[in-house]
């Protein structure tokens, strides 16, 4: 028998380890990319909002995450090759939940995700086909041979209360992916509780605040898309700005802003 969790055994959900991390309304926030970084003001947002997600009732997996054929957690265990949370169930059937296309310019998606079985290991790809977390002595970092880095499991981030390593915040026209492994010696269905937060954020245009920002003298966050992955994003197209480098003079700050639409 598969492991599982019902979701009536989900109902209460704990937020206390990642509400000082949820954007709000007139938060700043930097977000990266290999070019460069983006400041930006959040706007709006959408009330806070839980996802139960089951990717093999919604059609993204065939089955089960086959069980381990080894007992030491290391070797031979069950992998789910990377995919998107796609959906056969909703209308249009969307080939990744997650996506905000270009009609959704202007906007990110910030995800917590709790891990249901306990034991079970999600990777991620920030993009897709790009694994997140690694050393640079293992090429291709983590992969169905060697998955001993790069995970977060059900233990560190339970499926009723997410853990902050968890986060995501997903820019426009950007997929992400996961992969999973099961440690244990039966099959595993996943279940994922996703916590969403959908904000409208405008690009900064005080050339004072950003250099404020860059040298932290103001309140703000920084999160980098991707760590220290090097992948193609056209952020000038979506942002309508130059990347700032971190160390920006006034004047870079300036010609970096040149024709952009700044609502912050």
């Amino acid at each position: 028998m598969a492991l599982s969790l019902s979701v009536s055994d989900t109902l209460d959900v704990d937020l206390s380890r990642i509400e000082d991390r949820i954007l709000q309304p007139n938060y700043l926030l930097m977000l990266g990319f290999p070019d460069g970084w983006v400041p930006l003001r959040i706007l709006y947002a959408d009330p806070l909002f839980y996802f139960v997600y089951d990717p093999i009732a919604e059609g993204a997996m065939s089955g089960p995450i086959p069980a381990a054929v080894s007992t030491n957690g290391i070797t031979g265990l069950g992998w789910q090759d990377p995919i998107r949370f796609s959906s056969s169930y909703i209308p249009g059937r969307p080939d990744n939940v997650l996506r905000l296309g270009t009609s959704n310019i202007g906007q990110l998606i910030q995800t917590f995700i709790g891990i249901s079985p306990k034991m079970l290991r999600l990777y991620r790809q920030v993009p897709m086909g790009t694994n997140v977390a690694s050393l640079p002595s293992v090429p291709n970092a983590w992969s169905s041979t060697y998955n001993q880095m790069g995970w977060i499991d059900g233990r560190e981030s339970p499926f009723s209360a997410p853990s902050p390593r968890s986060e995501m915040i997903i820019p426009p026209m950007l997929d992400v992916a996961f992969a999973m492994a099961n440690p244990t010696p039966e099959p595993m269905n996943p279940l994922f509780l996703l916590v969403i937060n959908r904000v409208s954020a405008g690009v900064i245009g005080d050339v004072d605040l950003i250099e404020k920002m860059l040298s932290r003298r103001v309140y703000v966050k920084y999160y980098n898309v991707g760590g220290l992955n090097k992948y193609t994003y056209d952020v000038k197209s979506y942002y309508g700005i130059t990347p700032i480098q971190l160390n920006a003079t006034k004047q870079d700050i300036a010609n970096a802003l040149k024709g952009a639409e700044t609502k912050g």
